[in-house]
């Protein structure tokens, strides 16, 4: 591997706390220059896993394994240049090989994420900046379900096929309920393909684990399908029924179909509520099942199931049919549209004397491929809610009524809204909607992403045998006053249930409330060999948030960035993270332009890198 490090030279990939030297890419990134001006790594990531109920402790005290695949999965490696890449606290970590990629490139790729009681996810993932943050929801199933059996057994085969009908059946050992699978006589077992599976026996395996029946936050951590295969939308879902698991292998291949259907029993308690009626249910009800598989949050509709007698007068079961393996709900959903939407907004620990008045802003952009609705194109701004603070106290929250006209909606406040109110008064038109169910979807959804920006491309029209058109709106949430914007995320701050916005301006630890003395500090950062120095570039910094937990506050490039919005003279606690060990700097700025020059490097980095 060659090696050109010049002395006083500016040394490009190197974090906080250490440089990559030579020695560190032994037997990983082979063949690449070190020069003076050259940073190694043109792109990095931060990925950050969130908590899909909000319990990030909970991501934190997990150690989850992160396995990469899909077309340019070969091109990642960690920010220490090694292949193997692993998450830290939340956090996963990239960089793009040089030897692999030049230049900054769009780069596709698929992440699976597993751990602790979290479901295992596949992501797809996108890289096309320079430095890009993304957000990964993952779902601690702790919450959606408790208690678990698993019955197995090994059933005889002869010329490939059952003999007798079998049932596997779980128990309520350690389970609240149970689940059941009858297989028939003469049933063949098949691969994904299709084809036969040939051996002397197959081993069955049946889990059951009882539904927490818990309302999930919104059905964008899950997405249900219906009979057509159309997302549902608007509603918030409910396991009424545990996740039943069937698995089959013959001779080690695992069975995805079979010839002839088995028989599945989910067992759910007799004084249930049949979900499609809302009355309780009777036996000859039928219930909607869903299906999904392991590696996916995608739960489709698979059809209808009867409910039966069950083992005890306490109990029914809900009976169907399958041809193919998979896991096996029954969900109740329930329309969240609601007429009115009221706010909650909170703010905790201020100083007594601190007063201030905040604004909740929502951006929408619109645009059409359709040349006859370019009057709907453009990028408007509505101030959903006025939130004014007296003596560190939330004394007030206001929600501007609206006027909509078709495609247009104007605020309570401005011109349009009092030309228009003056003019509908008294013709019935409504105007007491703060913002209309489209914005709430929207909202809903970008909250649930966890991203800065949600887009939302749809298909519309097709009225008068026209065609269809493509409608793409952005979604985005600002916190805003007298002018200076504050925050452009909300998801660790606010969520939309049973018609209520809910917003806690100081839950995830952020000070807003220094206006006027918060300040934006570039920071330039160095650390000595001697007399020469090594510059960090294209790694990720940290800060430790009022509630232990620490977030992304950006990528140093060059030994650079800007820290916004922090206060002079007050101790701030920093990370970074290195071959998975995390390293803490505690610094107090006295300057808006910040310099620190001493770092602690490991004492053998300089002769590694040959100074």
């Amino acid at each position: 591997m060659k090696k050109y490090i010049h002395k006083k030279a500016v040394i490009a990939a190197a974090t906080i706390l250490g440089v990559i030297g030579c020695t560190e890419f032994t037997e990983k990134i082979e063949d690449f220059n070190i020069g003076v001006t050259n940073a190694i790594f043109e792109q990095t990531a931060v990925l950050e896993l969130k908590d899909a109920f909000g319990n990030q402790q909970g991501i934190v005290d997990t150690d989850f394994t992160v396995v990469f695949s899909g077309a340019d999965a070969d091109k990642l490696v960690s920010e220490a240049g090694e292949f193997e890449i692993k998450e830290n606290d939340g956090f996963i970590q990239l960089s793009v090989n040089p030897n692999k990629s030049t230049g900054v490139k769009e780069l596709n790729f698929d992440v699976t994420i597993s751990g602790g009681s979290y479901k295992t996810s596949t992501f797809p993932v996108s890289l096309k900046d320079t430095v890009s943050k993304i957000n990964l929801t993952m779902v601690d199933e702790s919450k959606i379900y408790k208690g678990q059996n698993e019955a197995s057994k090994t059933l005889g085969l002869t010329n490939n096929a059952t003999t007798t009908a079998t049932t596997v059946k779980t128990s309520t050992n350690g389970s609240l309920s149970t689940s059941a699978i009858t297989i028939k006589t003469g049933t063949q077992f098949k691969d994904a393909a299709g084809a036969v599976l040939t051996g002397s026996d197959v081993k069955i395996a049946v889990t059951n684990t009882d539904a927490l029946s818990d309302v999930l936050p919104s059905t964008s951590v899950f997405t249900f399908k219906d009979d057509k295969g159309v997302a549902i939308t608007g509603k918030e879902a409910t396991f009424l029924a545990g996740n039943t698991q069937i698995t089959m292998d013959v001779n080690g291949t695992p069975v995805k179909k079979f010839n002839n259907a088995i028989d599945v029993a989910i067992e759910i308690p007799s004084d249930a509520t049949n979900p499609t009626t809302g009355n309780p249910v009777q036996l000859g009800d039928t219930f909607p099942v869903y299906t999904n598989e392991d590696d996916s949050t995608d739960w489709t509709y698979h059809g209808l199931g009867t409910v039966i007698a069950g083992a005890t007068a306490a109990t029914f079961n809900i009976s169907f049919e399958t041809t193919h393996l998979s896991n096996y709900s029954v969900v109740s959903f329930k329309d969240t549209d609601c007429t009115v939407y009221t706010d909650n907004v909170t703010a905790n620990n201020l100083a007594p004397n601190y007063n201030a008045t905040f604004n909740i802003q929502l951006r929408v952009k619109t645009e059409n491929d359709y040349s006859f609705l370019d009057i709907r194109n453009g990028e408007k701004f509505i101030n959903i809610f006025e939130i004014v603070i007296k003596n560190g106290k939330v004394v007030s929250s206001h929600a501007p009524r609206m006027i909509k006209l078709i495609w247009d909606e104007y605020s309570e406040g401005t011109e349009e809204y009092n030309k228009y109110f003056n003019m509908f008064m008294n013709a019935g038109v409504d105007i007491s909607r703060p913002f209309y169910k489209e914005h709430v979807k929207g909202i809903k959804k970008l909250l649930a992403s966890g991203n800065d920006v949600y887009t939302d491309t749809y298909l519309t029209g097709g009225f008068m045998g026209s065609d269809k058109w493509t409608t793409t709106t952005e979604y985005q949430l600002y916190v805003k006053s007298q002018g200076v914007t504050y925050r452009t995320n909300l998801s660790n701050i606010a969520t939309i249930a049973n018609c209520e916005f809910n917003i806690n301006l100081t839950q995830d630890g952020t000070d807003y409330f220094k206006i006027g003395t918060l300040k934006n500090i570039a920071i330039d950062v160095a650390a000595s060999c001697g007399e020469n120095i090594i510059k960090p570039d294209g790694f990720p910094l940290y800060i430790e948030r009022e509630n232990g937990i620490f977030s992304y506050e950006g990528t140093i490039k060059e030994g650079k960035m800007t820290l916004k919005g922090f206060e002079l003279g007050k101790e701030y606690n920093f990370k970074t993270v290195y071959k998975g060990k995390a390293y803490y700097h505690k610094w107090t700025f006295d300057t808006e332009n910040f310099k620190i020059t001493d770092f602690e490097i490991p004492a053998n980095l300089c002769s590694e890198v040959g100074f």
